[in-house]
């Protein structure tokens, strides 16, 4: 394959080393007007007619799938134990062994891609065996990878060695690396999860600056994320049917209002109640700023900063993702006569760290406390937050308060539907994050935002340029790329590296793939 600039970089890879009128020409030619090539002299490029450059190759997005997703004969896999048949040892270079990464099926690679896709010349059949090394990540190691013609049908998973290295041992390089939930009972294989193979057009992306190219890239990207059918939610009721743990709620919140899941879960329950909690204060905020007299002697100031405090500190609590709380406290509930927004941070605490289906007895208590503002607000009566020194000014009727809780309800709704929520996306390795990279609300941003970063999982294409790898080796293929986690639990951008692992065209099209090398980059 014609490699996409004759150039060699100079020593400031993002340096503009092409002119503005050669960069003019060069857009035309990706945009299929003008056919040239660039070609260096002494410091800056030029171009020449005649001759028609490479200028996109076909990359294949790797898009992991969760482990509800229907099954389906899949080319790539992630994680799990390998099929190795006998003749293939785990690799284990200086006695250290490596962490198995991933399975690639070839004669499935091309059937799971849409028929015309142009791929780089490679064996028709064959598996591929990546191996990285993730103990000593930080050192620069090179992968190893294996290969085998061999029919693996009835080959059987190859257990890990007993000395591979423990993938959350905080007290080496891989500290942070892999997120907790993503690895295997025993800590030393990544989950397994199968993969989506999503061909794309790649440019090289940042090596020239084109907001044509660039756009054209991204339009592409979002388009086929954006179109990908969401993975069926076993939780969601049929269409148009409200979620029927809903008639446990007032009428007010009922009224049209469509949920995401028949079930209430706990990030739900988390979500609901930090609004509700939220725009209670903020109602106390505005009366006090309202009312408050600008006479008020010092000693009273200390209350309003105290609603302040309290709204700010709410403002950066998150779902956590982690454990279940201890079952008591879980279950602990304060009843009617504790004010509202006590009860309402309890709920936010004990949800706070837990996952999964709200048990039938605390949604129950939580619908309650609904129940209780809603009567509130049809006997017409005050509400008074719990720790505030002010309360002849904190007072707010409660149907302003039954009315932010119906409004909070759109937290709740389907997130294609609904408000950007306050929390960042969480780290969740699997449902979460691939889920979002589905819906076309996080890819309307841009394709560079779809997954948790800006460095796709991918295979063959334009490398990612971080630093000079992806321009240095654009004469060969790009086998793999792993930087953001892009739907893995495997993440080396959080440290600001992304490693490209490279083979020449004439060792791919031979099979040679013990002749693949790394780079490893870092910001």
């Amino acid at each position: 394959m014609q490699p996409f600039l004759s150039v060699s970089l100079p020593e400031v890879i993002h340096s503009r080393f092409v002119t503005d009128a050669a960069n003019s020409r060069l857009k035309k030619s990706i945009l299929g007007h003008d056919q040239v090539e660039v070609k260096h002299t002494g410091n800056f490029a030029m171009l020449d007619d005649g001759a028609r450059p490479a200028v996109s190759r076909t990359g294949l997005i790797l898009k992991p799938l969760p482990d509800r997703a229907e099954p389906f004969n899949t080319a790539y896999r992630i994680g799990g134990a390998p099929n190795l048949p006998e003749g293939l040892s785990w690799p284990m270079p200086h006695g250290t062994p490596y962490h198995f990464f991933a399975q690639v099926d070839l004669a499935l690679l091309r059937q799971n891609c849409p028929a015309g896709t142009e791929l780089p010349d490679m064996p028709e059949t064959g598996t591929l065996f990546i191996f990285l090394c993730l103990e000593h990540w930080m050192d620069d190691p090179q992968p190893v990878i294996l290969y085998t013609q061999e029919p693996l049908e009835s080959v059987p998973e190859r257990a890990p060695p007993e000395n591979l290295a423990h993938l959350l041992d905080n007290d080496t390089a891989l500290a942070g690396l892999v997120h907790e939930e993503g690895v295997s009972e025993d800590g030393k294989l990544l989950r397994r999860q199968n993969v989506d193979v999503l061909p794309f057009t790649s440019f090289p992306d940042g090596w020239l600056k084109d907001d044509e190219l660039s756009q054209r890239q991204m339009d592409e990207l979002e388009t086929l994320l954006g179109r990908l059918t969401p993975l069926p939610d076993p939780h969601a009721p049929p269409e148009g049917v409200e979620a029927p743990w809903m008639s446990e709620l007032p009428l007010r919140f009922r009224q049209d209002t469509k949920l995401a899941k028949a079930h209430l879960d706990w990030e739900m329950l988390f979500d609901w109640s930090k609004e509700i909690y939220m725009g209670l204060l903020d109602l106390i905020r505005d009366k006090l700023r309202d009312n408050v007299p600008q006479n008020m002697p010092p000693q009273r100031r200390p209350g309003i900063d105290e609603i302040n405090e309290l709204w700010e500190r709410a403002n950066w609590e998150h779902h956590k993702y982690q454990f279940w709380l201890l079952y008591l406290q879980v279950f602990l509930n304060p009843d009617s006569d504790y004010p509202f927004d006590f009860r309402l941070r309890h709920f936010m605490e004990i949800s706070q760290m837990c996952r999964g289906k709200v048990p039938a007895r605390v949604r129950r208590n939580f619908c309650a406390l609904i129940a209780d503002i809603e009567q509130a607000a049809n006997d017409g009566t005050m509400v008074h937050l719990e720790p505030v020194a002010l309360p002849e000014y904190a007072a707010i009727a409660a149907e302003d308060l039954a009315e932010v809780a119906r409004k909070a309800l759109a937290v709740l709704k389907p997130r294609r539907t609904g408000p950007e929520p306050r929390r960042p996306a969480p780290a969740n390795w699997d449902e979460y994050v691939i889920r979002e990279t589905t819906l076309p609300e996080r890819t309307k941003n841009n394709y560079n935002l779809a997954g948790t970063g800006i460095i796709p999982l991918q295979m063959f294409g334009f490398g990612y340029l971080l630093q000079s790898a992806a321009y240095e080796n654009q004469d060969k293929e790009l086998l793999l790329q792993v930087g953001d986690p892009f739907g893995t639990p495997l993440s080396f951008a959080n440290h600001g590296a992304v490693i490209q692992i490279w083979i020449t065209s004439h060792d791919l099209k031979a099979g040679q793939f013990d002749s693949a090398t790394a780079t490893w980059e870092f910001t």
